[in-house]
């Protein structure tokens, strides 16, 4: 837990330094976000810049340590790209974070 704690401060950091993220720090910031093809186009989104090593907007950057790297600590690694969990956006514009029970 720790050690993934850790990994996610560094991409907390780097993402508020506006730095690019590589290697190992990339690798955590797409083990929590994935690497695209989610269905969820925020996500998909975030995820192409991180790879393309584009800044992301203030939004991007909130969902993605308030939100995203915020539940992944809580839950102790537990990325929000499971197959159990997914981030939307509603009909109103909001954003949803979508919990489907395991069967």
């Amino acid at each position: 837990m720790r050690s993934e704690s850790a990994k996610y401060g560094h991409v907390t950091r780097r993402l508020l330094r506006n730095e690019r993220l590589t290697g190992k720090v990339l690798e955590s910031a797409l083990s929590v976000i994935g690497q695209g093809g989610t269905r969820d186009s925020l996500c998909d989104v975030i995820a192409a810049k991180l790879i393309a090593g584009q800044q992301l907007s203030d939004y991007e950057k909130h969902i993605m340590i308030d939100v995203l790297l915020l539940h992944a600590r809580l839950g102790g690694g537990t990325p929000i790209s499971s197959k159990t969990t997914r981030l939307c956006v509603n009909d109103k514009g909001e954003l949803e974070l979508v919990i489907t029970p395991d069967t």
